[in-house]
């Protein structure tokens, strides 16, 4: 068995943390695959409703963009912030319209 590289380590550690969070909110967590990996896709969650007495949807689905990190994060205010490189896909993704 050929060990994971560390950028490997911090993927799965991502897709855990991921998968954790969405069962205890009791929300779907479905990996990409490959096409939609490339992408920047890394997984799907989906959540059934009512939403809301008044809402229209009965299913939402946001696609999410996995980001890991060994480095510590700056604290400031009360709030974490992380500076990472390649950030020209993580602005495609957000555009709107």
């Amino acid at each position: 068995m050929i060990p994971l590289t560390i950028n490997n380590q911090e993927s799965e550690l991502s897709y855990a943390y991921l998968h954790s969070v969405a069962s205890h909110a009791g929300v779907n967590c479905k990996i990409a695959n490959r096409h939609d990996d490339n992408n920047g896709i890394d997984a799907t969650l989906t959540s059934w409703g009512p939403f809301d007495t008044n809402s229209r949807y009965q299913e939402i689905d946001i696609k999410v963009q996995l980001k890991a990190t060994i480095q510590r994060p700056r604290v400031q205010h009360n709030t974490l912030s992380y500076f990472f490189e390649g950030r020209e896909r993580y602005n495609e993704l957000t555009q709107t319209g």
